[in-house]
């Protein structure tokens, strides 16, 4: 399994703003906009992507990040296996993160 990129997803309350500071200033083109979702490549260098977010309608938390991988379902699998590891926490967070797994339009729990 290959990961090709990780992108940021940047909580925001209003992803429908603030697309001309990441495609004029920055210089990012815009990949997609779905209104509450937008997310913006570099032209030059596609590992380079940021994402707005405004929240998920079907997630049960919103995502700080996502993994684009050549094999989803592997990676699914191997996400399940159970295994000792520390899981960041984030300034300003009180909860433990989990991770979270979009597989076919549902969001998967993975402990």
């Amino acid at each position: 399994m290959t990961i090709h990129r990780i992108i940021p997803n940047l909580n925001v309350d209003d992803a429908t703003t603030g697309h001309d500071f990441y495609s004029e200033f920055l210089g990012l083109r815009k990949e997609f906009d779905l209104g509450w979702v937008a997310s913006f490549r570099s032209p030059t260098n596609p590992s380079v992507q940021v994402s707005i977010v405004a929240g998920d309608p079907t997630a049960a938390e919103p995502s700080s990040l996502t993994v684009a991988v050549s094999d989803v379902d592997a990676f699914y699998t191997e996400a399940q296996v159970p295994r000792a590891m520390t899981v960041p926490t984030f300034a300003g967070v009180d909860r433990k993160e989990c991770l979270y797994l979009r597989r076919r339009g549902n969001t998967q729990r993975i402990s």
